[in-house]
């Protein structure tokens, strides 16, 4: 037990107190072109038109789709998956692994829940296909799910032998996360902003923890 704590302990070291940092600067200054972005009205009628063209384009069957599609990206369901891996690393004994999901899922999740309140936008004002209470920027699902399949996905091609498996993995999995986003817009709860936010802030956040875990996985033994 002591090993495995003490490994965990060891992937927060100097070098990702100093990439957190950086990461903390880039996270501040996203904040001010967004708040910038929103005073001048730049992205309205982008969120407008991208919207309205989406949801023109339903259907009885692609809504039975994109409901079963925005599951992947809910915050329960990818919370339970990650609870499950976490006790399977634990099991198993990789530290990298368990601290990597950890982080990048109890990251995202406090990115998205500080945003959601410090912006406090609205949700889109048309007919939307599945009922959702709380803030619209940014989508907690693009965030989430970034951070959940992307972290699993990485740990799969780390695996992996094959190159073409690990070439089709990182083809499928920004697919998924994209038609995800998709299905957002599509249910008429996000605007196109609320996704392309998620996905900046919480790609860049993916990037940190996955280039701390590379350093980890691949350090001298």
């Amino acid at each position: 037990m002591r090993p495995f704590l003490k490994e965990i302990s060891a992937f927060f070291d100097r070098r990702f107190f100093s990439g957190l940092l950086a990461y903390g600067i880039f996270f501040l200054t996203a904040i001010g072109v967004t708040v910038a972005m929103k005073e001048a009205s730049v992205y309205e009628g982008f969120d407008e038109l991208i919207l309205r063209n989406v949801i023109a384009i339903r259907t009885e069957s692609l809504t039975v789709l994109m409901r079963a599609v925005t599951e992947f990206g809910d915050a329960k369901v990818l919370w339970a998956g990650t609870i499950a891996l976490l006790a399977l690393f634990w099991i198993k004994r990789r530290a990298v692994y368990f601290s990597a999901l950890l982080l990048s899922m109890a990251g995202a999740s406090a990115i998205v829940m500080f945003l959601k309140y410090l912006f406090e936008r609205a949700r889109p004002h048309v007919a939307q296909l599945m009922p959702e209470n709380g803030y619209s920027f940014p989508s907690g699902h693009g965030a989430l799910a970034l951070a959940f399949w992307g972290i699993v996905v990485y740990f799969l091609i780390h695996r992996a032998s094959s190159l073409w498996t690990k070439g089709l993995l990182a083809f499928v999995a920004p697919c998924v996360v994209a038609l995800i986003g998709f299905s957002r817009l599509y249910l008429g709860v996000h605007w196109p902003s609320d996704i392309a936010a998620s996905y900046v802030i919480g790609g860049t956040w993916l990037f940190f923890v996955i280039a701390q875990a590379e350093r980890k996985l691949h350090r001298p033994k």
